[in-house]
């Protein structure tokens, strides 16, 4: 539930953010902050060592219970301890950035292509399965196809972002306009249709009645 809020504030904070980071390194103008990363770091593992005994460590349902309002703490204490300093920062793995970019697709695929729920109206707690009999097979299959979707969306997504919202403000509006009258004809037509459903059913009703 505050996770979101976590990211959106990390985001808006950014520049800031990363502005005091760089300058625990120092520069050719100041120097280098070696007490004040320490204090950071010794107060982030803390933070995350606290987290991990008082909440990590309970029983599944107490932790499911916690896990909403807490799960932003371990993800901001890696975030910070990861870039907590120059060499950390530019070292990197270029496959976990590959992977990065279609996290979004893949949190929302994994519900409607992945997994599946325990019947209607249930919650997704065991893989789809299209290959029976086999976990391992399956597994592989399931999750093969649904990296090749994830990716797939993320590329039309691009794609449509480059053609309905473009680097030109006009063009923008003009976009927006034609979507928002779309949007309004295709309401007006369901509302009649769906009035003219409605009437034509309450008459066959009365004159049956």
């Amino acid at each position: 539930h505050l996770v979101w809020i976590f990211g959106m504030v990390v985001a808006y904070s950014f520049p800031r953010l990363d502005g005091w980071v760089n300058s625990l390194d120092g520069s050719s103008s100041e120097p280098e902050k070696p007490v004040v990363r320490s204090i950071a770091i010794t107060a982030t593992v803390t933070a995350f060592a606290a987290w991990v005994a008082f909440v990590f460590m309970r029983a599944k349902f107490e932790y499911n219970a916690l896990h909403p309002y807490t799960s932003f703490i371990p993800i901001g204490c890696y975030i910070f301890l990861r870039n907590s300093t120059r060499w950390l920062r530019e070292h990197v793995l270029p496959a976990w950035g590959e992977v990065g970019k279609y996290t979004l697709e893949t949190y929302i695929c994994q519900f409607h292509i992945w997994m599946r729920t325990t019947g209607e109206n249930g919650n997704p707690k065991s893989i789809l399965v299209l290959v029976p009999g086999s976990f391992w097979v399956n597994f592989v299959v399931t999750t093969a196809f649904y990296l090749f979707i994830s990716m797939r969306l993320f590329k039309v997504t691009v794609a449509l972002k480059d053609i309905v919202v473009p680097n030109d403000v006009p063009t923008i509006m003009s976009n927006f306009a034609k979507v928002a009258a779309g949007a309004a004809a295709f309401t007006l037509v369901g509302f009649l249709t769906h009035s003219h459903f409605s009437i034509a059913v309450v008459s066959q009703v009365v004159v049956s009645a």
